[in-house]
């Protein structure tokens, strides 16, 4: 019983790393329980779906609502924005597609019997012209075992059809059987694209082929079952190949009649009307009461007063379907700086407005939100952590450990408010299988940005099982990893709102580019910290690795300081701006992050969550800005946190002279006592490059040091002096050749 309730919860499929979460009506929880009361013999899948009935329409301008499960993007036609089609982008083995209950699935024989056919309009890029295995596909349903494997039926979408031009299409559906397709083929005009393709019986094993062997294949006949009509569980697009390509276009999709009217999915529902709010610490609950003749809704959210859901500035938060068993979306919130706090000037903020516009049951929207508005004060929420300005001396502490190779938060006050990811504070992302508990999987984590364009990233990581990458190529997610979301703009400077963060619903570049980042440690010892993304840098920043000990010596999680040179990240190409950080008299800035956690245990990865609790934050949050939360970036000024100790003013650390220098400069350095001092030079990776002093006994008061550097590339290197147990600090200094 309980494996067949996975399949009421999941969507397999062999070629993706991760099952997407589905959407659960009630229409679906009420069919599957009453199979499983029926009969245990549920389990063995062989029961007929719901019929599908004639004249289904799959998508007109939007997607009929009764789907529970969507693949692909909406989007205005590029010759008529009056048009609304679905495009399915290409990637390695990819299915995206209309999906129902993959437990259930839809009976289709009456279908095959009517003279139905399946229309649809379709259009091709070009650049899939020499991919022979572009397809048109249904897919059966499946116990999850070899002994019920989802078998495929695909068109094969010609070649001269495959030349970015829209072809409208009335597709015979084939006969029932694969032998009986193989026997007519050559007489069957569009149907004879059709081919009985097997399935997988696992990451790398056919089982069938696109031919007309059927069950007399060579290709695991063990495995070969006929397409199930009865029980099919989805239709899309296939690209079953990993050569490249580009993307296709769905409309008008239906299963009916030739010549169907559609007029009928075009109109639009009468509005919609009735919404409450509820005011709680993490954020607004949003919900109303369902309305029978509605198919769906769609919640809005903006800083200003809306009554038109297509306006500027109103962001779309989610839909929720028809069949739902719960009308209410949560709006998670904080206050993203003590100065919008209550009692603050700019505490209007909020007070955001939602709406909720109504969809009819072929997606058609009416986006006139004048009775479902709400506009709620919420004076509970807590503060969010902020991104603030570090002093000289709290900067100097930090590359201090760095240079010294101690994962270490010194420069970080006790008052610093960390970003948080444990079992009260975390949404799932590209992996849907939480962690245990904090002990299995959780991360405190601080930041803080110097005047030299620094940012710095302190974060102390549980795990249970540590599995570290070899490099930051290839596939360092699958293991035990930090990534970082980044838009590097203040998101109200391009469409945005602090509120409801940026509108990037993929990267940019130019003056406003978004950027990934990966930190980890390495399999060897040392540590990283690469900027991905697209186009992608490599390793731009460095960072310290060490493993986190409990008391007893056992290995607890790891800990991790990094650096990252926010001048340094920019892919020149695709000229992305440099943004000077706040300082001292700058306003605020508002950026987007998203902090995620990789967890790899026995071989697997087996987890990762988010600190974005957005609304719309799930598995794509790695290309999606409008994912990320809004966090503050301060200046010191504007933050009311206490300022760290300086060191003892009897030992000091000067500013090398001439700074900038080619290729000789002075060290100079003041002792309270005689000690051993240890003076080394680095580079902004926190490699060795130089040692001029080690263990030396010196008596006290002032001494100089020469370095000469004719050996090294100009940049940025960093100098630390260590005097006995009394004395450590760090500076930089610019070698200009």
């Amino acid at each position: 019983m309980l494996q067949y309730f996975q399949y009421l919860f999941v969507e397999p499929f062999p070629s993706t790393k991760s099952p997407d979460i589905q959407i659960i009506t009630m229409k679906q929880f009420v069919t599957c329980l009453a199979m499983l009361i029926a009969s245990p013999a549920a389990l063995a899948l062989a029961q007929a779906g719901p019929a599908l009935g004639s004249d289904f329409i799959f998508f007109r301008n939007g997607t009929n609502t009764s789907i529970p499960d969507v693949g692909g993007t909406e989007e205005a036609d590029q010759n008529d924005p009056n048009e609304i089609s679905i495009r399915y982008d290409y990637s390695d083995w990819s299915y995206q597609f209309f999906g129902w209950d993959p437990g259930v699935g839809k009976d289709l024989t009456g279908n095959l019997t009517s003279n139905d056919i399946l229309h649809l309009k379709l259009r091709v890029h070009q650049d899939n012209a020499s991919k022979d295995n572009t397809f048109i596909m249904f897919e059966d349903k499946t116990n999850g075992q070899p002994d019920d494997l989802p078998m495929r039926l695909v068109w094969r979408v010609p070649a001269s059809m495959k030349d970015g031009n829209w072809h409208t299409l009335d597709i015979p559906l084939p006969p029932e059987k694969c032998a009986d397709l193989a026997s007519a083929r050559g007489t069957l005009g569009l149907a004879d694209n059709w081919w009985y393709g097997g399935s997988w019986s696992n990451a790398t094993q056919r089982v069938g082929d696109y031919d007309d062997e059927c069950g007399n294949t060579t290709n695991n006949p063990q495995y070969w079952k006929e397409f199930e009509w009865t029980n099919v569980k989805s239709l899309g697009a296939f690209f079953d190949h990993n050569t490249g390509g580009n993307s296709i276009w769905f409309d008008d999709v239906y299963i009916g009649s030739a010549g169907l009217d559609l007029t009928i999915a075009d109109a639009p529902p009468a509005a919609m009307s009735g919404v409450m709010v509820e005011t709680l610490p993490e954020g607004n609950k949003i919900s109303w009461t369902h309305d029978a003749s509605f198919g769906g809704y769609r919640v809005y959210g903006s800083s200003n007063a809306f009554t038109d859901a297509g306006a500027d500035g109103v962001f779309e938060m989610g839909t929720i379907p028809g069949d739902a068993m719960d009308f209410s979306l949560t709006h998670y919130l904080q206050y993203v700086h003590p100065t919008v706090a209550p009692g603050a000037t700019n505490a209007f903020m909020y007070s955001p407005y939602y709406g909720v516009a109504s969809l009819s049951q072929f997606g058609v929207e009416n986006k006139d939100v004048t009775n479902s508005m709400a506009n709620p004060t919420n004076a509970d929420l807590s503060l969010a952590p902020v991104i603030l300005e570090l002093t000289d001396a709290e900067a100097g502490m930090l590359l201090t450990d760095f240079a010294s190779g101690n994962a270490s938060g010194s420069g970080f006050h006790s008052d610093w408010l960390p970003f948080m990811l444990n079992q009260s504070h975390y949404k799932l992302a590209d992996v849907q299988t939480p962690p245990d508990n904090d002990d299995d999987l959780s991360g405190t984590f601080w930041l803080g940005y110097s005047q030299l364009n620094e940012l710095w990233l302190y974060a102390e990581v549980r795990d249970d099982q540590i599995d570290l990458p070899s490099s930051g190529t290839g596939d360092p997610w699958n293991y035990d990893t930090i990534e970082i979301g980044w838009a590097n703009y203040d998101v109200t400077d391009d469409g945005g709102d602090v509120i409801f963060g940026t509108p990037h619903q993929d990267f940019s570049r130019g003056m406003y580019a978004d950027y990934q980042f990966r930190i980890a440690g390495r399999d060897g010892g040392s540590a990283a910290f690469w900027e991905v993304g697209n186009p992608g840098v490599g390793e731009v920043g460095g960072a310290v690795y060490n493993a986190w000990m409990d008391n007893s010596g056992n290995q607890i999680g790891y800990k991790i300081l990094g650096v990252l040179p926010l001048d340094g990240i920019q892919e020149t190409s695709t000229g992305d701006a440099v943004l000077s950080p706040p300082g001292a008299g700058d306003p605020i800035r508002y950026m987007a992050i998203d902090i995620v956690l990789n967890d790899r245990d026995s071989g697997t990865r087996e987890h990762q969550i988010q600190t974005s609790r957005k609304y719309n934050a799930g598995g794509q949050w790695w290309n999606t800005p409008a994912e990320w939360e809004t966090v503050a970036m301060s200046p010191r000024d504007q933050h009311p946190i206490a300022t760290q100790t300086e060191f003892p003013e009897d030992f000091v650390l000067n500013q090398n002279y001439p700074n900038p220098f080619n290729p000789t400069t002075n060290i100079g350095f003041t002792l309270g006592s005689a000690e051993r001092v240890t003076l080394t030079v680095h580079d902004v990776l926190g490699r060795k490059v130089a040692t001029l002093l080690q263990g030396q006994q010196l008596v006290a008061g002032s001494h100089s040091v020469p370095f000469r550097a004719e050996g090294l590339a100009s940049g940025i290197y960093i100098y630390q002096i260590r005097a006995g147990d009394a004395f450590m600090q760090t500076k930089r200094m610019i070698l200009v050749k």
